[in-house]
């Protein structure tokens, strides 16, 4: 989406500065070349976006497209509940399948509802990195309805669709290392004693696999 928090690395991102460099920029925000303009205008910026923008060529799409890069490459759209509208990716390459949904709020009862679209996204992904900013009071009670989600919503859905691996993502800034690790250890509990449970009862196996929490230089293997 285009909060300013997701745009303002683009700025300095040196190949942007590269003339021998092109970029194709895919998205479904219409307002996407503006708000790149915007950002990168005086006094927010010193260097002008008209610099750049003739290397750049912008592929708008309506929510919910697929974009197919070529040689097996797709990325799938989704429509999040997150104020100015948040788009979540469904990747797939070289076999393999990972899924970002960042700044999305995911209520209990949507986790639990038989038709929620977002169990058919998350779908036996091999990897999802998912919002779970919230601690499960404040998303249902204090911070309902802020635009992000509590790790034990996420892990009820990832559980149901069969993810492999679930990274648990947007920290909160408040938040101290013990309370995530705390978070962490809650939601593991939560996985092994609700869902795994009736998995286990049914004779499937317990899913996600393995849970971890988003931290920098972090390296994943799909």
């Amino acid at each position: 989406h285009l909060h300013w928090d997701h745009l303002q690395g683009l700025p300095f991102f040196l190949p942007l500065y590269d003339k021998e460099v092109s970029f194709v920029l895919h998205g479904c925000h219409q307002t996407l070349p503006d708000a790149l303009n915007r950002q990168m205008s005086p006094p927010f910026f010193p260097v002008p976006f008209a610099l750049v923008s003739d290397r750049i060529t912008f592929d708008i799409r309506e929510p919910g497209a697929v974009f197919d890069l070529g040689e097996g490459r797709e990325v799938r759209t989704i429509v999040q509940n997150h104020p100015g509208m948040s788009l979540g990716f469904r990747c797939t390459a070289m076999g393999k399948t990972w899924v970002y949904s960042s700044d999305a709020e995911h209520k209990e009862s949507e986790a639990r509802a038989e038709n929620y679209p977002f169990v058919d996204f998350f779908r036996e992904a091999d990897l999802l990195i998912a919002d779970a900013q919230y601690t499960y009071t404040e998303a249902r009670f204090t911070k309902a309805d802020w635009g992000h989600s509590s790790s034990i919503a996420v892990v009820e859905l990832a559980s149901r669709a069969r993810v492999e691996k679930l990274i648990l993502f947007h920290h909160d800034p408040a938040s101290s290392d013990e309370l995530l690790a705390d978070t962490l250890r809650s939601t593991i509990r939560h996985r092994d004693q609700t869902w795994g449970r009736r998995l286990e009862a049914a004779g499937e196996r317990v899913f996600p696999r393995e849970i971890h929490l988003a931290a920098d230089e972090q390296r994943w293997v799909l």
